[in-house]
């Protein structure tokens, strides 16, 4: 539904890639959404907030988020939280 948001959060070691003017990004039109338009906002190198900008009441809708991070002497499982 239009208007919900919710957060990508990646465990300590792990961050969102960066530009090459070192600053950890993410675009909004990265993410595929079939019958809705989001908008993505990065709140620090290990969470963005992904918000529904409009959808198709009418209709499922599906994102796809691409997961591109750098991973910095990270062991273990890599697991993604969505609050």
């Amino acid at each position: 539904q239009a208007g919900q948001t919710f957060e990508l959060l990646l465990p300590m070691g792990v961050e969102w890639i960066r530009d090459s003017n070192g600053t950890a990004t993410y675009e909004s039109e990265d993410i595929i959404c079939q019958n809705c338009s989001v908008e993505a906002e990065l709140r620090n190198a290990r969470t963005v907030e992904i918000t529904v900008t409009a959808a198709d009441p009418e209709s499922v809708s599906q994102l796809e988020i691409p997961l591109v991070f750098a991973v910095n002497d990270f062991l273990g499982d890599i697991e993604v939280t969505i609050d």
